[in-house]
């Protein structure tokens, strides 16, 4: 199995199609600068400083720019998953069913309950104790910081559970096909003897 279907393979059920092409793609930028870098070492009227700079000149001209291209594209649509992440939760945090006065009232006094009964409230899952637990800031119910994100994480997992599992799919696949072209820039400057320039994006 080549490296590019070993990636191809690791990305997950419902991953998006492009990446099941880009990958591929991606080690095909691998083959294109190991020819170039062949042919130009091959040429014995250049001196070693020549083909360096030759090769580097052709490499960012050609395959690193293609390779900077696809994964431009993988990095962007990591970030795109990350922010509909960040959509969902800040959905849960400025929730505004409650008018804001009353959100003040179920604060104080959740703030004023006993340790476990605050625990008790918050597995119950009241919406409106959740509400207003999670639309301040966790100083403000008496909650330590670890279980105030904790019960954000909850309450985000028990409204779009199956928004969060798509979105984890996305992370993954673009992971997948970022490592993957990692993988060849890495290859190329082996291969190259040099560190070629990041070509421009």
């Amino acid at each position: 199995m080549s490296n590019a279907d070993n990636f191809v393979t690791r990305l997950p059920k419902g991953a998006p199609e492009h990446l099941r092409l880009d990958i591929p793609t991606a080690f095909g930028c691998q083959t294109t600068a190991i020819e170039i870098i062949s042919a130009v070492r091959s040429n014995s009227r250049l001196s070693r400083e020549r083909q360096d700079i030759e090769i580097g000149a052709k490499l960012t001209a050609g395959p690193l720019a293609h390779l900077a291209q696809l994964r431009k594209r993988a990095e962007e649509g990591r970030a795109s998953a990350m922010n509909q992440r960040k959509v969902l939760r800040d959905r849960v945090l400025n929730s505004d069913a409650l008018p804001e006065t009353r959100k003040q009232e179920v604060r104080q006094w959740f703030r004023g309950l006993p340790t476990p009964e605050k625990m008790e409230w918050l597995r119950s899952g009241d919406e409106q104790i959740l509400e207003a637990v999670l639309g301040a800031r966790y100083y403000l119910t008496g909650l330590p910081k670890e279980v105030w994100d904790a019960t954000v994480d909850s309450a985000v997992t028990a409204r779009f559970g199956d928004a969060l599992n798509q979105i984890g799919v996305l992370e993954k696949s673009y992971d997948e096909a970022i490592a993957a072209m990692q993988v060849v820039e890495n290859a190329i400057v082996r291969e190259s003897s040099i560190t070629p320039r990041r070509a421009a994006e």
